[in-house]
C-alpha cells in the first residue's frame, strides 16, 4: 500500500551523504513541530507542494494545547489533502496530531515559569517516545525526522532529542532533525535560529535567503513554492 513521503525539503537531509540511515528505516513517520499563526502556515504550505506518494510514511503534527487555530488550520489541510489523492487514487495515508504545553504563556508570571517549562519538557518527552496509534507496521518508537521553522517549542524539541540520543536512549538512525527558517527573515536569523545553530542542534539547518547562510547551511530559496510541478496534482 502507498503512504506518503516527507516533504520535499527533508530530501536535503536525507538524500545527504550520512543519511542512509533513514532511508533504510523499514518504518519511520516524520514529526513536525508546529507554532502559532505564520509557523504553522509556511509548514502546511511547504509540506501540500512537495508530498509525493512513498511507502511506509506516517505524519505527526505537535501544536500547542491553547493553539486551536493551527490545530484547525492542520486538520483542514488534511482534509484537502485526503480528497486531492483520492482523486489520482493515491492512498494520502496516515496522521496524527499531538499536543505539548508552552514553556511559557503570553504575560505569564516569570515566577511560574519554571513550572510550566517542566511541564513543557514533560510533554515533549512524551511526544517523542510514545509511537502513533496509527501507520505503518510495526509502529515505529520514534520519529526517523523532526522538522521544525522557527517556533520557540521547536528549540525544545531538539534539545530534547538531542538529550535522549547522547547516552544512545535512542538510535543514532533516529530522531534526525531538520531546521526551516522562516522565508520572512532575510538578513537576520529568528532567536530559535540563532540558539539551534549555535548549539548544532540541527543535523541540517536550511535558510532561505542567501544574507543568512553560513558555511555549513544549506540554502533554499523559494522553498514555498517548490517544487513548481507537484508529484500529485492539485487538479485533474
Amino acid at each position: 500500500m502507498v503512504a506518503l513521503a516527507a516533504p520535499m525539503f527533508l530530501a536535503y537531509f536525507v538524500l545527504g551523504a550520512d543519511a542512509g540511515t533513514v532511508r533504510g528505516l523499514s518504518t519511520h513517520y516524520v514529526l513536525m513541530i508546529c507554532g502559532s499563526g505564520g509557523h504553522t502556515a509556511e509548514m502546511i504550505q511547504m509540506v501540500e507542494r512537495s508530498i509525493c506518494p512513498e511507502k511506509s510514511s506516517h505524519r505527526r503534527w505537535a501544536v500547542g494545547k491553547d493553539d486551536m487555530k493551527s490545530y484547525d488550520k492542520i486538520l483542514a489541510f488534511e482534509s484537502r489533502l485526503l480528497d486531492r489523492f483520492s482523486r489520482h487514487s493515491v492512498d494520502s495515508g496516515t496522521f496524527d496530531i499531538v499536543r505539548f504545553g508552552r514553556a511559557r504563556y503570553v504575560h505569564q508570571s516569570w515566577l511560574t515559569t519554571p513550572f510550566t517549562a517542566i511541564l513543557s519538557l514533560l510533554d515533549i518527552l512524551r511526544i517523542l517516545t510514545t509511537p502513533p496509534s496509527q501507520g505503518p507496521t510495526p509502529r515505529p518508537q520514534y520519529p526517523g525526522v523532526i522538522v521544525t521553522n522557527g517556533p520557540g517549542t521547536g528549540f525544545l524539541f531538539l534539545l530534547v532529542a538531542r538529550a535522549l540520543k547522547l547516552p544512545r536512549v535512542v538510535p543514532a538512525s533516529h530522531m534526525r532533525t531538520i531546521y526551516v527558517e522562516s522565508w520572512a527573515r532575510v538578513k537576520s536569523l529568528s532567536l530559535t535560529g540563532k540558539l539551534i545553530r549555535k548549539l548544532k542542534l540541527a543535523d541540517r539547518f536550511i535558510v532561505q535567503s542567501h544574507f543568512l547562510k553560513g558555511p555549513d547551511d544549506i540554502l533554499a530559496e523559494n522553498l514555498l513554492v517548490m517544487p513548481q510541478q507537484p508529484k500529485v496534482p492539485f487538479k485533474n
